[in-house]
């Protein structure tokens, strides 16, 4: 139940480049500490690093069904930087995100 409404507060954020874990913070009503705490336990991940994930999931989605360029689909999931966005998804999928819309 937790992170079902961790995952709803990050999409419904996603293309805010200004969401990060203070901001999700505020929106869940947990201090930092305890938020990180409870969502490593859950996913092993850091509210961070979840955030990321589902950033990158959402655009690889986007790729594949074809929706705008590299710089829209990066601005569509809140990385505003083309540049960090095609290292981010490298480092997470393997592959460029131009290679991985070509798959």
């Amino acid at each position: 139940r937790f992170m079902d409404r961790v995952v709803k507060i990050i999409i419904a954020n996603l293309k805010d480049h200004n969401f990060d874990t203070g901001s999700m913070q505020e929106k869940i009503g947990m201090s930092k500490t305890h938020l990180t705490r409870k969502m490593e336990v859950l996913t092993g991940l850091s509210p961070g690093k979840m955030i990321r994930k589902i950033r990158l999931e959402r655009a690889a989605l986007l790729l594949k069904s074809r929706t705008g360029n590299i710089t829209e689909v990066a601005n569509s999931v809140g990385i505003s930087n083309p540049s960090n966005f095609t290292k981010a998804f490298k480092k997470y999928f393997g592959v460029s995100p131009k290679d991985y819309a070509k798959r």
